[in-house]
Parts: C-alpha cells; structure tokens; sequence
C-alpha cells in the first residue's frame, strides 16, 4: 500500500503478506481510503473486495469475529497516529 506525498511522489507504508489484508478501518468506521493499492509481478496475488454493507452483514453473523476486526481497527489507528506524531507515513 502507498500513500501519496504532497510532491506528487509515493511512499510504500505496507506490503501485505499472505492472509494479510486491508481496508478494514474504511469499512468498519466508514471513511474513505487514504491509501492506493497495487500488485508487484514478483508474487502472485489474490484479491476479495467486499462492499461496506456486505462486510458488516458479515461480520454480524459473528460476535467473536466483530469484535476481532474492532481491536485491530482501533490498535491500526492507535499505531497510525503513534506513526503521524513522529513524521513518519
């Protein structure tokens, strides 16, 4: 994942590994994306996109699971902010 630089330039703030993903922090707070997405030809990728309704329907059927996504939201935005404070992307 890559978040633009006010100079026009990227900066590479994630390489997802197997079984990792992303995105969750959108669909769970309902913000819009502040990071873009591409594949590397080096490794093979898979991709699932779920709509925001479908993810929460989803996650409904799951107390456990909801409240997993909920804890990695909130320790994302916590490590997010820890990574602003100290001028880093």
């Amino acid at each position: 994942m890559a978040l633009r630089r006010p100079g026009g330039s990227d900066v590479v703030v994630m390489r997802p590994g197997e079984g990792e993903y992303f995105g969750e922090i959108e669909l769970l707070r309902g913000s819009t994306n502040v990071a873009s997405v591409r594949a590397i030809s080096e490794a093979p990728v898979e991709v699932v996109m779920l709509d925001r309704q479908t993810f929460i329907d989803l996650l409904a059927e799951s107390d456990a699971t909801r409240d997993a996504f909920n804890m990695i939201v909130d320790k994302r935005l916590a490590e997010n902010a820890r990574r602003r404070k100290a001028g880093q992307p």
